[in-house]
Protein backbone atom coordinates (compact mmCIF):
# COMPACT_ATOMS: atom_id res chain seq x y z
CA UNK A 1 0.00 0.00 0.00
CA UNK A 2 1.32 3.23 -1.13
CA UNK A 3 2.22 5.96 1.84
CA UNK A 4 2.65 9.30 2.10
CA UNK A 5 6.97 8.48 2.81
CA UNK A 6 7.17 8.03 -1.15
CA UNK A 7 7.52 11.12 -2.74
CA UNK A 8 4.42 12.52 -3.25
CA UNK A 9 4.41 15.32 -5.67
CA UNK A 10 6.09 18.32 -3.82
CA UNK A 11 3.34 20.97 -5.07
CA UNK A 12 0.65 18.97 -3.37
CA UNK A 13 -1.30 20.91 -0.39
CA UNK A 14 -1.39 18.30 2.45
CA UNK A 15 -4.60 18.06 4.99
CA UNK A 16 -4.71 15.84 7.80
CA UNK A 17 -7.58 13.36 8.69
CA UNK A 18 -8.66 14.16 12.26
CA UNK A 19 -8.54 11.74 14.60
CA UNK A 20 -11.64 10.30 14.34
CA UNK A 21 -12.41 10.76 11.09
CA UNK A 22 -9.24 7.89 10.08
CA UNK A 23 -10.68 5.02 12.67
CA UNK A 24 -10.23 1.63 11.46
CA UNK A 25 -14.20 1.63 11.27
CA UNK A 26 -14.36 4.41 9.01
CA UNK A 27 -11.48 3.28 7.21
CA UNK A 28 -13.75 0.10 5.82
CA UNK A 29 -17.18 2.13 4.87
CA UNK A 30 -17.12 3.35 1.44
CA UNK A 31 -20.47 5.17 0.87
CA UNK A 32 -22.51 6.08 -1.96
CA UNK A 33 -25.60 7.83 -2.27
CA UNK A 34 -28.01 7.16 -5.45
CA UNK A 35 -30.36 10.31 -6.07
CA UNK A 36 -33.55 10.08 -8.51
CA UNK A 37 -34.51 13.08 -10.48
CA UNK A 38 -37.62 13.18 -12.91
CA UNK A 39 -35.83 15.69 -15.55
CA UNK A 40 -33.07 15.28 -17.59
CA UNK A 41 -29.80 16.80 -16.53
CA UNK A 42 -26.75 17.89 -18.33
CA UNK A 43 -24.19 15.50 -16.79
CA UNK A 44 -21.07 17.80 -17.97
CA UNK A 45 -22.98 20.84 -16.17
CA UNK A 46 -23.00 18.77 -13.16
CA UNK A 47 -19.60 17.79 -13.38
CA UNK A 48 -18.34 21.38 -14.30
CA UNK A 49 -19.62 22.83 -11.38
CA UNK A 50 -18.93 20.23 -8.50
CA UNK A 51 -14.57 20.49 -10.23
CA UNK A 52 -15.13 24.62 -9.41
CA UNK A 53 -16.43 23.76 -6.19
CA UNK A 54 -13.78 22.06 -5.14
CA UNK A 55 -11.18 24.87 -6.55
CA UNK A 56 -12.90 27.27 -4.22
CA UNK A 57 -10.64 27.64 -1.02
CA UNK A 58 -9.98 24.96 1.27
CA UNK A 59 -12.86 23.31 -0.43
CA UNK A 60 -9.91 21.70 -1.74
CA UNK A 61 -9.22 19.41 0.78
CA UNK A 62 -12.10 17.20 -0.80
CA UNK A 63 -10.43 16.39 -4.29
CA UNK A 64 -7.78 14.78 -2.44
CA UNK A 65 -6.33 11.70 -2.18
CA UNK A 66 -5.42 9.70 0.83
CA UNK A 67 -1.98 8.63 1.62
CA UNK A 68 -1.27 5.88 4.47
CA UNK A 69 1.56 7.83 6.64
CA UNK A 70 4.24 5.94 8.24
CA UNK A 71 2.83 5.90 11.77
CA UNK A 72 -0.03 4.31 10.60
CA UNK A 73 -2.43 7.25 9.61
CA UNK A 74 -3.98 9.01 7.23
CA UNK A 75 -3.80 12.32 5.53
CA UNK A 76 -5.09 13.77 2.41
CA UNK A 77 -2.65 14.68 -0.59
CA UNK A 78 -4.64 17.63 -2.97
CA UNK A 79 -3.05 18.55 -6.37
CA UNK A 80 -1.66 22.01 -7.15
CA UNK A 81 -3.48 22.61 -10.04
CA UNK A 82 -5.80 19.71 -10.54
CA UNK A 83 -5.17 18.07 -14.04
CA UNK A 84 -7.10 15.71 -16.21
CA UNK A 85 -4.87 12.78 -15.27
CA UNK A 86 -5.12 14.19 -11.52
CA UNK A 87 -8.88 15.36 -11.14
CA UNK A 88 -10.80 16.68 -8.37
CA UNK A 89 -13.38 14.11 -8.94
CA UNK A 90 -13.34 10.73 -10.81
CA UNK A 91 -16.15 11.35 -13.20
CA UNK A 92 -17.85 8.73 -15.39
CA UNK A 93 -21.32 9.42 -17.58
CA UNK A 94 -23.39 7.11 -18.96
CA UNK A 95 -26.09 7.97 -21.54
CA UNK A 96 -29.07 5.07 -22.11
CA UNK A 97 -31.74 5.70 -24.61
CA UNK A 98 -34.81 4.52 -22.78
CA UNK A 99 -36.93 5.16 -20.43
CA UNK A 100 -36.09 4.34 -16.22
CA UNK A 101 -39.23 2.38 -16.15
CA UNK A 102 -37.78 -0.14 -18.59
CA UNK A 103 -34.25 -0.14 -16.92
CA UNK A 104 -34.27 -3.22 -14.09
CA UNK A 105 -32.68 -1.65 -11.34
CA UNK A 106 -34.21 1.96 -12.60
CA UNK A 107 -38.06 1.50 -12.41
CA UNK A 108 -37.37 -0.13 -8.80
CA UNK A 109 -36.65 3.24 -7.86
CA UNK A 110 -39.65 4.89 -5.31
CA UNK A 111 -41.45 7.26 -6.74
CA UNK A 112 -44.22 9.36 -4.50
CA UNK A 113 -47.05 7.43 -3.78
CA UNK A 114 -50.43 8.86 -1.63
CA UNK A 115 -50.14 5.66 0.36
CA UNK A 116 -48.17 4.01 2.93
CA UNK A 117 -45.83 1.27 1.06
CA UNK A 118 -42.86 -1.10 1.26
CA UNK A 119 -40.75 -1.25 -2.36
CA UNK A 120 -38.06 -4.26 -2.25
CA UNK A 121 -34.98 -3.51 -4.07
CA UNK A 122 -31.70 -4.88 -4.35
CA UNK A 123 -28.88 -3.58 -3.40
CA UNK A 124 -26.68 -4.92 -5.48
CA UNK A 125 -28.80 -3.16 -8.47
CA UNK A 126 -28.46 0.03 -6.96
CA UNK A 127 -25.36 -0.33 -6.30
CA UNK A 128 -24.72 -0.68 -9.90
CA UNK A 129 -25.11 3.07 -10.74
CA UNK A 130 -22.41 3.75 -8.64
CA UNK A 131 -19.68 1.34 -9.41
CA UNK A 132 -18.09 1.22 -13.05
CA UNK A 133 -14.86 -0.70 -13.85
CA UNK A 134 -12.72 1.48 -12.76
CA UNK A 135 -14.73 2.52 -9.66
CA UNK A 136 -13.31 1.92 -6.51
CA UNK A 137 -14.14 -0.97 -4.42
CA UNK A 138 -12.63 0.21 -0.98
CA UNK A 139 -11.07 2.87 0.85
CA UNK A 140 -7.72 0.55 0.00
CA UNK A 141 -8.30 1.12 -3.73
CA UNK A 142 -8.49 4.70 -3.11
CA UNK A 143 -5.56 5.07 -1.83
CA UNK A 144 -3.54 2.41 -3.73
CA UNK A 145 -4.80 3.64 -6.76
CA UNK A 146 -4.19 7.74 -5.92
CA UNK A 147 -7.92 8.15 -6.66
CA UNK A 148 -9.62 11.40 -5.63
CA UNK A 149 -11.92 10.89 -2.52
CA UNK A 150 -15.05 12.17 -4.52
CA UNK A 151 -17.08 10.06 -7.54
CA UNK A 152 -19.51 11.17 -9.51
CA UNK A 153 -21.45 9.00 -11.90
CA UNK A 154 -24.42 10.40 -14.25
CA UNK A 155 -26.83 8.08 -15.82
CA UNK A 156 -28.72 9.85 -17.87
CA UNK A 157 -32.49 8.05 -19.38
CA UNK A 158 -34.75 10.00 -21.89
CA UNK A 159 -37.07 10.61 -18.89
CA UNK A 160 -35.10 11.05 -15.58
CA UNK A 161 -31.55 10.89 -13.90
CA UNK A 162 -29.59 8.97 -11.81
CA UNK A 163 -27.38 10.11 -10.04
CA UNK A 164 -24.32 8.14 -8.02
CA UNK A 165 -21.87 10.09 -5.25
CA UNK A 166 -19.65 8.09 -3.71
CA UNK A 167 -16.48 8.71 -0.61
CA UNK A 168 -14.74 7.31 2.00
CA UNK A 169 -16.37 7.69 5.12
CA UNK A 170 -13.03 9.13 6.06
CA UNK A 171 -14.56 12.48 4.56
CA UNK A 172 -17.66 13.06 6.34
CA UNK A 173 -20.65 12.23 7.51
CA UNK A 174 -24.78 12.87 6.70
CA UNK A 175 -24.25 17.02 7.60
CA UNK A 176 -20.79 17.12 5.58
CA UNK A 177 -22.63 15.72 2.66
CA UNK A 178 -25.67 18.37 2.94
CA UNK A 179 -23.59 21.50 3.25
CA UNK A 180 -21.39 20.13 0.15
CA UNK A 181 -24.59 19.46 -1.81
CA UNK A 182 -25.79 22.82 -0.96
CA UNK A 183 -22.72 24.26 -2.53
CA UNK A 184 -22.43 22.54 -5.41
CA UNK A 185 -25.95 23.70 -6.42
CA UNK A 186 -24.65 27.40 -5.63
CA UNK A 187 -21.61 27.00 -8.02
CA UNK A 188 -23.98 25.38 -10.22
CA UNK A 189 -26.17 28.92 -10.15
CA UNK A 190 -23.15 31.14 -10.40
CA UNK A 191 -23.02 32.34 -6.95
CA UNK A 192 -19.48 30.70 -6.27
CA UNK A 193 -19.21 33.95 -4.37
CA UNK A 194 -21.30 32.75 -1.74
CA UNK A 195 -19.66 29.80 -0.67
CA UNK A 196 -18.59 29.99 2.57
CA UNK A 197 -15.37 28.64 4.18
CA UNK A 198 -14.76 25.42 5.28
CA UNK A 199 -13.79 25.59 8.85
CA UNK A 200 -12.60 22.19 9.75
CA UNK A 201 -10.22 21.61 7.08
CA UNK A 202 -6.63 21.69 8.93
CA UNK A 203 -8.38 21.47 12.81
CA UNK A 204 -10.53 19.11 14.23
CA UNK A 205 -13.37 20.96 15.23
CA UNK A 206 -14.35 18.46 17.89
CA UNK A 207 -11.18 18.98 19.23
CA UNK A 208 -11.66 22.65 19.67
CA UNK A 209 -15.04 22.23 21.12
CA UNK A 210 -13.55 19.78 24.13
CA UNK A 211 -10.88 22.35 24.48
CA UNK A 212 -13.05 25.52 24.43
CA UNK A 213 -15.63 23.89 26.90
CA UNK A 214 -14.50 24.79 30.78
CA UNK A 215 -16.63 22.78 32.54
CA UNK A 216 -16.29 19.96 34.63
CA UNK A 217 -16.21 16.86 33.05
CA UNK A 218 -18.75 13.85 33.49
CA UNK A 219 -17.93 9.93 33.32
CA UNK A 220 -20.23 8.81 30.25
CA UNK A 221 -23.60 7.67 31.22
CA UNK A 222 -22.69 5.08 28.38
CA UNK A 223 -20.08 3.57 30.38
CA UNK A 224 -22.95 1.49 32.61
CA UNK A 225 -24.14 0.05 29.53
CA UNK A 226 -20.15 -1.05 28.59
CA UNK A 227 -20.05 -5.23 28.49
CA UNK A 228 -17.82 -7.14 29.82
CA UNK A 229 -14.93 -9.13 27.73
CA UNK A 230 -17.35 -12.39 27.83
CA UNK A 231 -20.27 -9.93 26.97
CA UNK A 232 -18.24 -7.97 24.13
CA UNK A 233 -16.90 -11.13 22.60
CA UNK A 234 -20.33 -12.59 22.25
CA UNK A 235 -21.95 -9.42 20.23
CA UNK A 236 -18.54 -9.18 17.78
CA UNK A 237 -19.46 -13.80 17.59
CA UNK A 238 -22.75 -12.65 16.45
CA UNK A 239 -21.75 -10.15 13.91
CA UNK A 240 -19.35 -12.27 12.34
CA UNK A 241 -21.74 -15.05 12.50
CA UNK A 242 -24.29 -13.39 10.32
CA UNK A 243 -22.00 -12.22 7.74
CA UNK A 244 -20.39 -15.52 7.35
CA UNK A 245 -23.72 -17.30 7.03
CA UNK A 246 -25.05 -14.28 5.41
CA UNK A 247 -28.49 -14.16 7.38
CA UNK A 248 -30.66 -13.29 4.57
CA UNK A 249 -31.44 -9.45 5.03
CA UNK A 250 -34.09 -7.79 2.82
CA UNK A 251 -33.97 -4.22 2.32
CA UNK A 252 -36.85 -2.57 1.56
CA UNK A 253 -38.09 1.58 0.81
CA UNK A 254 -40.70 1.75 3.33
CA UNK A 255 -43.17 5.08 2.49
CA UNK A 256 -45.44 6.86 5.43
CA UNK A 257 -47.69 9.38 4.39
CA UNK A 258 -47.85 12.32 6.67
CA UNK A 259 -51.22 11.21 7.89
CA UNK A 260 -49.67 8.25 8.57
CA UNK A 261 -46.81 9.53 10.87
CA UNK A 262 -49.40 11.26 12.40
CA UNK A 263 -51.29 8.15 13.41
CA UNK A 264 -47.90 6.47 15.09
CA UNK A 265 -47.32 9.66 16.64
CA UNK A 266 -51.25 10.39 18.19
CA UNK A 267 -51.26 6.69 19.36
CA UNK A 268 -47.62 7.19 20.93
CA UNK A 269 -48.79 10.09 23.02
CA UNK A 270 -52.16 8.40 23.88
CA UNK A 271 -50.06 5.02 24.88
CA UNK A 272 -47.77 7.57 27.63
CA UNK A 273 -50.75 9.77 28.74
CA UNK A 274 -51.91 7.75 31.84
CA UNK A 275 -48.19 7.30 32.72
CA UNK A 276 -47.15 10.87 32.73
CA UNK A 277 -50.47 11.72 34.35
CA UNK A 278 -49.10 9.62 37.10
CA UNK A 279 -45.25 10.71 37.02
CA UNK A 280 -46.77 14.48 36.85
CA UNK A 281 -44.51 14.79 33.50
CA UNK A 282 -45.11 15.88 29.93
CA UNK A 283 -45.53 13.60 26.46
CA UNK A 284 -41.75 15.07 25.55
CA UNK A 285 -41.46 12.47 22.72
CA UNK A 286 -40.05 13.69 19.06
CA UNK A 287 -41.46 12.04 15.51
CA UNK A 288 -37.85 10.61 15.85
CA UNK A 289 -38.74 8.55 19.04
CA UNK A 290 -41.93 7.26 17.65
CA UNK A 291 -40.55 5.84 14.39
CA UNK A 292 -37.67 3.98 16.44
CA UNK A 293 -39.86 2.98 18.72
CA UNK A 294 -42.33 1.84 15.84
CA UNK A 295 -38.94 0.00 14.04
CA UNK A 296 -37.95 -1.56 17.71
CA UNK A 297 -41.62 -3.15 18.28
CA UNK A 298 -42.37 -4.33 14.98
CA UNK A 299 -38.75 -6.44 14.79
CA UNK A 300 -39.76 -7.62 18.49
CA UNK A 301 -43.04 -9.00 17.60
CA UNK A 302 -41.14 -10.92 14.59
CA UNK A 303 -38.80 -12.64 17.55
CA UNK A 304 -39.15 -16.82 17.51
CA UNK A 305 -38.50 -15.87 21.38
CA UNK A 306 -38.70 -12.51 23.81
CA UNK A 307 -35.59 -10.87 23.65
CA UNK A 308 -34.14 -7.12 25.05
CA UNK A 309 -33.72 -4.86 22.35
CA UNK A 310 -30.54 -2.45 22.28
CA UNK A 311 -31.65 0.62 19.77
CA UNK A 312 -28.46 2.26 18.60
CA UNK A 313 -29.54 5.68 17.32
CA UNK A 314 -27.31 7.92 15.86
CA UNK A 315 -26.84 11.83 16.58
CA UNK A 316 -24.77 14.47 15.25
CA UNK A 317 -22.94 16.43 17.59
CA UNK A 318 -23.64 19.82 15.43
CA UNK A 319 -27.08 19.95 17.04
CA UNK A 320 -25.75 19.29 20.66
CA UNK A 321 -22.85 21.58 21.18
CA UNK A 322 -23.18 25.12 21.37
CA UNK A 323 -19.55 25.49 19.96
CA UNK A 324 -21.13 24.97 16.49
CA UNK A 325 -23.52 27.10 16.48
CA UNK A 326 -20.97 30.05 17.42
CA UNK A 327 -19.91 29.65 13.68
CA UNK A 328 -22.38 29.87 11.72
CA UNK A 329 -20.49 31.01 8.89
CA UNK A 330 -17.89 28.71 8.41
CA UNK A 331 -18.80 25.33 7.17
CA UNK A 332 -17.37 21.96 9.02
CA UNK A 333 -17.00 18.44 6.60
CA UNK A 334 -15.99 15.86 9.23
CA UNK A 335 -17.35 12.82 11.30
CA UNK A 336 -19.48 14.23 14.52
CA UNK A 337 -21.59 11.14 14.71
CA UNK A 338 -22.24 9.97 18.25
CA UNK A 339 -24.42 6.74 19.16
CA UNK A 340 -27.16 6.85 22.50
CA UNK A 341 -27.87 3.35 23.25
CA UNK A 342 -31.02 3.01 24.46
CA UNK A 343 -31.96 -0.60 25.92
CA UNK A 344 -35.30 -2.72 25.74
CA UNK A 345 -35.90 -5.43 28.23
CA UNK A 346 -37.56 -8.26 26.68
CA UNK A 347 -40.79 -7.29 28.12
CA UNK A 348 -40.62 -3.50 27.64
CA UNK A 349 -39.83 -4.45 23.81
CA UNK A 350 -43.57 -5.75 23.80
CA UNK A 351 -45.12 -2.87 25.24
CA UNK A 352 -47.40 -0.51 23.54
CA UNK A 353 -45.75 1.86 21.14
CA UNK A 354 -45.54 5.10 23.16
CA UNK A 355 -43.89 3.14 26.03
CA UNK A 356 -41.12 2.41 24.13
CA UNK A 357 -41.01 5.70 22.49
CA UNK A 358 -40.79 7.27 25.97
CA UNK A 359 -38.44 4.67 27.01
CA UNK A 360 -36.09 6.03 24.09
CA UNK A 361 -36.58 9.45 24.44
CA UNK A 362 -35.31 9.82 28.25
CA UNK A 363 -32.48 7.41 27.59
CA UNK A 364 -31.11 9.08 24.42
CA UNK A 365 -31.87 12.33 26.20
CA UNK A 366 -29.61 11.34 29.20
CA UNK A 367 -26.47 10.40 27.09
CA UNK A 368 -26.92 13.36 24.59
CA UNK A 369 -26.25 16.72 26.80
CA UNK A 370 -23.67 19.01 26.21
CA UNK A 371 -21.55 18.02 29.01
CA UNK A 372 -22.59 14.04 27.83
CA UNK A 373 -21.44 14.63 24.45
CA UNK A 374 -18.53 15.87 25.12
CA UNK A 375 -17.22 13.24 27.50
CA UNK A 376 -18.79 10.66 25.34
CA UNK A 377 -16.36 12.25 21.83
CA UNK A 378 -13.49 12.35 25.02
CA UNK A 379 -13.65 8.72 25.36
CA UNK A 380 -13.56 7.95 22.06
CA UNK A 381 -10.71 10.01 21.25
CA UNK A 382 -8.31 8.35 24.11
CA UNK A 383 -9.84 5.23 22.83
CA UNK A 384 -8.68 5.94 19.37
CA UNK A 385 -5.21 7.31 19.86
CA UNK A 386 -4.29 4.27 21.49
CA UNK A 387 -6.30 1.53 19.59
CA UNK A 388 -7.15 3.71 16.00
CA UNK A 389 -10.46 2.51 16.34
CA UNK A 390 -13.33 3.42 18.87
CA UNK A 391 -15.96 1.75 20.93
CA UNK A 392 -19.53 1.11 19.28
CA UNK A 393 -20.67 -2.20 21.13
CA UNK A 394 -22.29 -1.49 24.35
CA UNK A 395 -25.50 -2.85 25.63
CA UNK A 396 -27.24 -6.40 26.64
CA UNK A 397 -24.95 -8.94 24.65
CA UNK A 398 -28.37 -11.08 24.62
CA UNK A 399 -30.50 -8.41 23.31
CA UNK A 400 -31.15 -8.03 19.03
CA UNK A 401 -29.81 -4.62 17.85
CA UNK A 402 -31.91 -1.89 15.77
CA UNK A 403 -29.73 0.52 14.22
CA UNK A 404 -31.40 3.80 13.68
CA UNK A 405 -31.14 6.91 12.02
CA UNK A 406 -32.66 9.71 11.49
CA UNK A 407 -31.69 11.87 8.41
CA UNK A 408 -34.56 14.63 8.24
CA UNK A 409 -32.60 17.21 10.14
CA UNK A 410 -30.41 17.31 6.90
CA UNK A 411 -33.27 17.76 4.80
CA UNK A 412 -31.25 16.21 1.64
CA UNK A 413 -34.45 16.05 -0.57
CA UNK A 414 -33.87 19.89 -0.59
CA UNK A 415 -30.26 20.15 -0.40
CA UNK A 416 -30.01 20.21 -4.13
CA UNK A 417 -31.19 22.58 -6.38
CA UNK A 418 -29.74 21.64 -9.96
CA UNK A 419 -32.66 23.49 -11.86
CA UNK A 420 -29.69 25.20 -13.79
CA UNK A 421 -28.88 21.79 -15.55
CA UNK A 422 -32.22 20.61 -16.70
CA UNK A 423 -32.31 19.87 -19.99
CA UNK A 424 -34.41 22.53 -22.16
CA UNK A 425 -38.01 21.53 -22.81
CA UNK A 426 -37.85 19.68 -19.43
CA UNK A 427 -38.79 23.08 -16.99
CA UNK A 428 -42.16 21.77 -16.00
CA UNK A 429 -42.78 19.85 -12.39
CA UNK A 430 -42.07 16.15 -13.29
CA UNK A 431 -44.07 13.64 -11.15
CA UNK A 432 -44.91 16.57 -8.63
CA UNK A 433 -41.72 17.92 -7.71
CA UNK A 434 -39.68 21.20 -8.98
CA UNK A 435 -37.74 20.70 -12.00
CA UNK A 436 -33.71 20.04 -10.62
CA UNK A 437 -34.81 18.60 -7.29
CA UNK A 438 -34.42 14.97 -5.88
CA UNK A 439 -37.78 12.86 -5.72
CA UNK A 440 -36.53 9.62 -3.78
CA UNK A 441 -32.71 8.86 -2.63
CA UNK A 442 -30.27 5.64 -1.45
CA UNK A 443 -27.95 5.95 1.52
CA UNK A 444 -25.33 2.47 0.64
CA UNK A 445 -22.18 1.09 2.03
CA UNK A 446 -20.65 -0.50 -0.78
CA UNK A 447 -20.07 -4.44 -0.43
CA UNK A 448 -21.58 -4.48 2.76
CA UNK A 449 -23.32 -7.36 3.92
CA UNK A 450 -25.65 -6.28 6.89
CA UNK A 451 -25.41 -8.11 10.06
CA UNK A 452 -28.39 -6.05 12.45
CA UNK A 453 -31.68 -5.22 12.03
CA UNK A 454 -31.64 -1.24 10.20
CA UNK A 455 -34.04 1.59 10.25
CA UNK A 456 -32.89 4.80 8.02
CA UNK A 457 -34.93 7.87 8.34
CA UNK A 458 -34.46 9.55 4.51
CA UNK A 459 -36.75 12.50 5.05
CA UNK A 460 -40.28 14.04 3.90
CA UNK A 461 -40.44 14.72 0.36
CA UNK A 462 -42.28 17.27 -1.55
CA UNK A 463 -45.75 15.47 -0.51
CA UNK A 464 -44.72 14.87 2.14
CA UNK A 465 -44.24 11.43 2.63
CA UNK A 466 -41.89 9.84 5.21
CA UNK A 467 -39.62 7.81 3.11
CA UNK A 468 -37.17 4.94 4.71
CA UNK A 469 -34.91 2.32 3.90
CA UNK A 470 -35.03 -1.08 6.30
CA UNK A 471 -32.86 -3.94 6.38
CA UNK A 472 -34.82 -6.82 8.45
CA UNK A 473 -35.22 -10.67 7.87
CA UNK A 474 -38.11 -11.73 5.88
CA UNK A 475 -40.07 -12.54 9.45
CA UNK A 476 -40.15 -9.20 10.25
CA UNK A 477 -41.24 -7.66 6.50
CA UNK A 478 -44.23 -10.11 7.58
CA UNK A 479 -45.10 -7.89 10.50
CA UNK A 480 -44.20 -4.54 8.66
CA UNK A 481 -46.54 -5.30 5.34
CA UNK A 482 -49.33 -6.50 8.16
CA UNK A 483 -48.61 -2.67 9.88
CA UNK A 484 -49.02 -0.75 6.95
CA UNK A 485 -52.04 -2.35 5.45
CA UNK A 486 -53.29 -1.29 8.95
CA UNK A 487 -52.47 2.41 9.16
CA UNK A 488 -53.92 2.42 5.06
CA UNK A 489 -57.44 1.11 5.91
CA UNK A 490 -57.31 3.40 9.44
Amino acid sequence: MKTAAESPPTEDDVYPVHLLDGTKLFRSLLVCYVFRFNHVLDAQKLHASLSTLLEIGDWRKLGGRLRLKEDGRLEIHVPRPFTLQRPAVLFTHQKLDSSIETHPAGRHLAKPSNSCSSNRHNQSQIEAFAQRPDSPRSVKDLIEKEMPQLSLHVTSFNDATVIALLWPHTLMDAAGLNLLLTKWSLVLHGKGQDVSPVACARQDMLEQAELQSHEEREEPVVNRLRPGLFGLIVMVARIVWHKMCRTTYETRTIMLSGHDVLQLRQLAERDISSQLEKEDGKALVSESDVLAAWGAKLAASSQQKSRPITIYSYINARFRLPFFRSTPDKECIQNMILIAYASLSAQTATEPLGRLALSHRRQVAEQSTTQQTLAYFAMQRKHAKSHQTTRVLFGDPSANTLNFNNLTKFDLFRAMDFSPAVAAGQQDTAGGNPPGTVVVFYPLVLNDTPSMDMLCVLGKDDADNCLMVGSFLPRTWVKIEMELQRLQSS
